[in-house]
């Protein structure tokens, strides 16, 4: 997991991670097994998936993979990776603890691609809670019709979120850059050199990116990254000055059931 823990991602995900690979992530069976526990009435509304028709197991291969309409959102960011010019490293569930690899750090082509996947997880399980939340809410008037309208704009909800994360991770791509280009992440040194390697660090000064004036690198980053085929983005010219301009998925017209709440 030396991988996860220096992942260019935001803590609470490889916190999230780490629960999911040591079934820890409050949510599903998990949930219900403690809430059962402590006689808690919330029990059951964990058991079962809470979009899917019928009563079907809530395990996380179902949550995070097995659901129709979470299967679908996978379909989209593996479209995302082909846009890109690459393939997605997730193909199943069981991928989402072994595509991690602690030698990606030392590529910014991997560590975006890699973003991609830890965004993907953490619109899921947002998505989830927030649908959770509205189950549990047994004292809103409107907790029904919430429920239904939310299943049946589920996908859209995960590619908004989706949306929102990969826009983050991509104006973030120059600190990224700086992080691998100076080897904060990852431990190239050893003996005495990878003790005042950190020191060394320290005593740079801090970098500030300018996202509406990218220099030379950066602009190439992106153009093998986040802009590449124009995938997720373009590079954008203002006068002498050039700065990233994102593209958000749109919502594809895919199939999927809108079940009534159970």
């Amino acid at each position: 997991m030396r991988g996860l823990v220096h992942a260019f991602v935001e803590p609470r995900i490889r916190v999230n991670l780490w629960k999911l690979f040591n079934d820890r992530l409050y949510c599903g069976q998990v949930a219900h097994d403690y809430l059962n526990s402590i006689n808690s009435p919330l029990a059951n509304s964990y058991s079962y998936c809470p979009i899917c028709v019928g009563h079907v197991p809530a395990t996380y291969k179902h949550l995070f993979w097995d659901c129709p309409i979470i299967n679908s959102f996978w379909i989209i960011v593996q479209n995302l990776y082909q846009r890109m010019g690459s393939k997605s490293p997730i193909n199943g569930y069981y991928d989402l603890c072994t595509f991690i690899d602690r030698n990606h750090m030392n590529d910014i082509v991997m560590v975006v691609e890699d973003e991609i996947i830890y965004n993907a997880f953490d619109a899921i399980w947002c998505t989830y809670c927030h649908i959770l939340s509205i189950i549990n809410g047994t004292s809103n008037p409107n907790r029904d019709e919430e429920w239904t309208n939310l299943i049946t704009s589920y996908l859209h909800h995960l590619i908004t979120h989706f949306n929102k994360s990969n826009k983050h991770s991509s104006l973030m791509l120059p600190y990224h850059l700086h992080a691998v280009e100076t080897q904060v992440a990852y431990e190239h040194k050893t003996g005495q050199e990878k003790t005042h390697h950190p020191k060394d660090l320290a005593l740079q000064p801090n970098f500030i990116a300018k996202p509406n004036d990218l220099n030379n690198p950066q602009v190439q980053a992106y153009q093998k990254t986040w802009a590449r085929s124009d995938a997720s983005g373009t590079i954008v010219h203002i006068d002498t000055r050039r700065k990233f301009k994102f593209y958000p998925i749109l919502l594809p017209q895919i199939p999927h059931p809108a079940p009534a709440p159970r």
